[in-house]
């Protein structure tokens, strides 16, 4: 998985720990590269880095724009919104109670909801890397 820093936690262990089942393996390294491809059309650079139960996308060093979790069957998502809305995503936490920069979990099961988590993740990017703070 290019761009992937896994130095605390490597992938294959994350996998193993949440007893991820083969698709949810085949879901993650698919929505990776599609999202890597599409920072590459855009002229970005794809970052992110793994903690204890998955994957978190970063548009600088110290700000996330999603926060992906591997689970048995599916993978999980929140994505950042700020003080802005994403067409198709409810808002919800991201940090703290009650904060409402984020949106509510997103799951993705098959291909079409990774499609959609892609989409979401570009416009999630857009308005992390816009943040003030």
């Amino acid at each position: 998985m290019k761009g992937l820093d896994q130095s605390k936690y490597p992938i294959e262990d994350i996998f193993e720990n949440q007893k991820a089942d083969n698709t949810v393996r085949q879901l993650l390294k698919t929505f990776h590269a599609n999202l890597h491809q599409e920072f590459e059309k855009a002229n970005n650079v794809l970052k992110s880095r793994t903690h204890c139960i998955g994957v978190t996308y970063l548009s600088r060093p110290r700000k996330a724009f999603i926060y992906l979790n591997v689970c048995q069957n599916y993978l999980s998502m929140r994505f950042f919104t700020g003080n802005n809305h994403i067409e198709g995503l409810n808002k919800g936490i991201w940090n703290k109670k009650d904060d409402n920069w984020g949106s509510e979990t997103f799951i993705i099961q098959n291909n079409q909801s990774l499609d959609h988590a892609v989409i979401f993740a570009m416009e999630a990017h857009k308005i992390a890397s816009d943040w003030p703070r």
